[in-house]
């Protein structure tokens, strides 16, 4: 009896220990709305939507947007955008694709498009903790680039 019982006790701690596990790995994923926050001003951009699409990858769409200076109008489409891009409605835009897990907290490999610039980088995603996400874009290497930092809704 008393081997049975340390048997259960056992088992009932791995099993707490795998939902601790598997609710961290959740807590960290980076799919849900976010809140974009411009690097250079500090205010807030845009609001936006990370979704995993069936290959595995992330994808991020725009879903709404604020103006960059108080009392202006946001720009509604990306006339800097080239491609396919161009003169499209920023709302709905797909700005971030095949981005690719890379650990339990980081995605790499993918690209972003900055719709205030037209530009499109490499791109990786961090995740700070579970409300806050670091994106860095870049040409070439890493180093070479910008964060922003984007806020969980």
């Amino acid at each position: 009896m008393r081997h049975l019982l340390s048997v259960l006790c056992l088992l009932l701690a791995f099993s707490m220990e795998s939902i601790a596990v598997a609710s961290t790995e959740q807590a960290l994923s980076p799919v849900g709305r976010w809140v974009t926050i411009d690097d250079e001003t500090g205010k807030k951009r845009s609001w936006v939507d990370i979704s995993e699409t069936p290959e595995g990858t992330l994808e991020t769409r725009i879903e709404r947007i604020f103006a960059v200076k108080e009392g202006e109008e946001p720009k509604r489409v990306c006339d800097v955008c080239e491609g396919d891009f161009h003169n499209k409605p920023i709302v709905g835009m797909r700005i971030m694709w095949d981005m690719k897990k890379h650990n339990d907290s980081s995605w790499s490999d993918g690209y972003v498009l900055d719709p205030h610039n037209g530009k499109i980088y490499h791109c990786q995603l961090r995740m700070k903790d579970k409300n806050h996400l670091e994106i860095r874009g870049y040409v070439g290497l890493p180093l070479i680039g910008r964060s922003q930092e984007w806020v969980r809704l």
